[in-house]
């Protein structure tokens, strides 16, 4: 609530995976004014933010980095 009210000369910054779901998607839409910017690695979810009302701008999309050499497919019956 302070977000709203007051204004703050302290930059805010969230990271984020899930604003899709309602129940989390309305605090950030309240607090829109208060968050700096919004770190997400999920295109989607980044595109949900700017949805929200963030600019472009405010929001990042930083790729979940996924080991390729360690998480392979490999055949189901071999032991690792």
């Amino acid at each position: 609530m302070l977000f709203t009210l007051a204004p703050s000369r302290t930059k805010h910054v969230t990271m984020t995976s899930l604003m899709s779901k309602p129940s989390v998607g309305w605090p950030y839409r309240l607090f829109r004014r208060g968050i700096t910017h919004i770190i997400t690695w999920s295109s989607v979810q980044q595109q949900v933010a700017v949805g929200l009302g963030y600019g472009r701008g405010r929001v990042s999309y930083v790729p979940h980095p996924v080991d390729c050499r360690f998480y392979t497919p490999g055949d189901c019956c071999t032991d690792r």
